[in-house]
């Protein structure tokens, strides 16, 4: 039996107080409390990577940063043509039933990424762990 030890929601919407409220689509509220690390779909050729937060006992991490500065992070690659996208194509990995292989633009988490997750308060010693697929099956 498979148990998760950590969830990101892609949609959410939260009650900011003083009458605010916010709307996340693909993307997570960091500063929340019940924060566990923060999942993010990348091409399936990729997998899924973990970024952790401040350590907190023996989970992935607990909130950080804070709404002045961000306090969201991504929940998916971006699929967006530009100079830090690269073009991914199917992986040996992917086995699809009907669909055709894809080739399509995704942002490159690269160190450019990382630098502007840490102004946006990351604090890059906390890792993100790369869960990289063993097969992916698709429609």
């Amino acid at each position: 039996m498979a148990i998760p030890t950590s969830e990101t929601l892609e949609h959410d919407i939260a009650d900011m107080g003083d009458g605010r409220v916010a709307v996340y689509n693909l993307c997570a509220d960091t500063t929340r409390k019940n924060a566990n690390g923060f999942v993010c779909n990348m091409h399936p050729s990729e997998g899924v990577w973990l970024f952790r937060g401040a350590p907190r006992g023996s989970c992935y991490g607990s909130m950080y940063g804070d709404h002045r500065t961000c306090g969201v992070i991504p929940t998916c690659a971006p699929r967006v043509a530009r100079r830090q996208s690269i073009l991914v194509k199917d992986s040996e990995c992917i086995v699809r039933l009907r669909s055709a292989p894809e080739r399509a633009p995704y942002v490159c988490f690269d160190e450019r990424w990382f630098r502007n997750m840490e102004a946006m308060q990351w604090n890059r010693d906390h890792t993100c762990v790369e869960l990289v697929p063993i097969v992916v099956g698709l429609p």
